[in-house]
């Protein structure tokens, strides 16, 4: 039996080493399709008609002016966070690729 990084041990797990060398494990047996069907059930889904939507979310309390100014100062923070600079690219220069839907 392994023991978990919790203290509890279970017979059905592999250990593993994370990125941080400590061990951990995992459940060998992965849930059905069926446990995850049911799981989903719960999640809060809406359904608007296209074009229909609200331009403010009522679950979220900020605006969306707020939400995106978090995001820029949250993408600043993770580029000096790794001692990056941001890339400074026009659009056209922009790495990536497109993959498009075999017929």
């Amino acid at each position: 039996m392994q023991r978990r990084k919790c203290g509890t041990t279970c017979s059905r797990a592999r250990s593993l080493v994370d990125l941080a060398g400590r061990m951990a494990c995992y459940a060998r047996a992965m849930s059905t399709f069926e446990e995850r069907r049911r799981r989903r059930m719960g999640w809060p889904i809406r359904k608007v008609a296209l074009g229909e939507e609200e331009l403010a979310d009522p679950r979220v309390p900020e605006s969306v002016d707020a939400r995106i100014a978090l995001v820029w100062t949250l993408t600043r923070q993770q580029w000096a966070f790794g001692g990056l600079e941001i890339p400074r690219y026009r659009r056209t220069e922009m790495p990536g690729r497109i993959i498009r839907p075999s017929s």
